[in-house]
This record gives structure tokens, sequence and C-alpha cells, in this order.
């Protein structure tokens, strides 16, 4: 995927909470990924969006992934041990909604933090009951 579509960490997190119960439905062997293979990878996806693919004793299992994500058209959106968590949103009416960071709040300025300010000197003392 381009860096322009990139999902962020914290939906990285999301994604790999959402595939902790989930099974591996396709498995890498030892001849690679083939190109039945990725047909396969994406034809899961279209049906589940996301997935674990397992690999048997990869040489670089990272580069793997990437190569798992890349062919695929979907996301990486972690890597546990010899298994690749991949995310691609169904092109009509996707099930998994990513979180949405909510914007920063707007800085205070000085005038408004001298307003909020309530100095103990120019308070009366409250008497106790």
């Amino acid at each position: 995927m381009t860096d322009d579509n990139e999902l962020l960490g914290f939906q990285r997190k999301h994604l790999r909470g959402l595939a902790h119960p989930l099974k591996p439905v396709v498995r890498v062997g030892r001849s690679g990924l083939t190109e039945p293979m990725v047909r396969e990878i994406q034809r899961a996806l279209e049906d589940h969006e996301l997935i674990k693919v397992s690999m048997h004793k990869p040489v670089d299992k990272k580069a793997l992934a990437r190569e798992l994500a890349g062919r695929s058209g979907a996301h990486l959106a972690g890597l546990l041990g010899h298994t690749a968590v991949l995310y691609r949103a169904r092109a009509e009416k996707p099930t998994i909604r990513l979180p949405e960071r909510a914007p920063a709040p707007e800085a205070e300025t000085p005038a408004d933090s001298e307003q909020a300010d309530v100095h103990p000197e120019n308070s009366t003392p409250q008497e106790a009951d």
C-alpha cells in the first residue's frame, strides 16, 4: 500500500486486538508465496477484511509479511511470531471500522489563562460549617 494510505499505530493496535481470537486462514509453506496463494489471500480478505496468514519457517519473516501485504493489496497490521495480520477494507459495505484520532484541543491563549486563574489572595475566605 502507499504511504498516504498507511495505518496509524493506534489503528494497527486496534486491528491486532480484533485479530487476537482469529485462526490463520492461509499458510505459506516451503514453496513460498505463489500466485494461487496470493489469490486465496485476496479472496479471504474480501470475505473477512482481517485475516491471519501463517508462514512456515520463513528466511526473513518481515520481508515476507510485507510482500504478502503488497501483493494482496492489504495493510500489514502486525506480525506475531510467524503469523502476519493483514487488513483490507471491502470495497462495498466494510464491516470493520477503524478508529479515528480526535483532533487536538485548541491551545489556550495567555489572555484566556489569566481570566481562568483565581489567586487565593483575591478570593474571600469560606467559613467552615
